[in-house]
């Protein structure tokens, strides 16, 4: 996170004020705050949940993962829409879903069991040869 604001604030980074972005010593002096108690509800936290895994870079030298926000926007969008069509155009009953939900995990385990027998055929043929 660049700035120390909540994401229902982010408007535009470009107004953000320079003692309120993150450094590194903010992240760790924060964290102490939230393992103390001082910091309890997850809004307060900030995302804060662990120390930086790269200490010596200051956060203000990141570059913006530009593609992820797009995708992450795009995803937020159609499961928005998805999830408007379920409740206001189809209506699925419960049984619906249950199988809806049933089929969707038989597919990906017929996936992984297609993976693993192409592995294993792979593995095989190469103790055979």
């Amino acid at each position: 996170m660049y700035c120390q604001s909540h994401p229902n604030d982010w408007k535009g980074l470009q107004s953000v004020p320079e003692d309120a972005l993150w450094d590194i010593a903010k992240q760790k002096q924060f964290l102490q705050e939230i393992e103390t108690g001082q910091q309890k509800e997850p809004k307060d936290k900030k995302g804060i949940v662990s120390e930086p895994i790269i200490d010596f870079i200051e956060p203000s030298n990141y570059v913006f993962p530009q593609l992820h926000l797009e995708i992450g926007a795009v995803n937020y969008v159609l499961d928005a829409l998805r999830a408007f069509i379920e409740e206001q155009v189809e209506v699925l009953s419960n049984k619906e879903r249950e199988f809806r939900n049933t089929k969707i995990i038989a597919d990906v385990a017929l996936e992984k069991a297609k993976y693993n027998l192409s592995n294993l055929i792979l593995i095989n043929s190469s103790f055979i040869s």
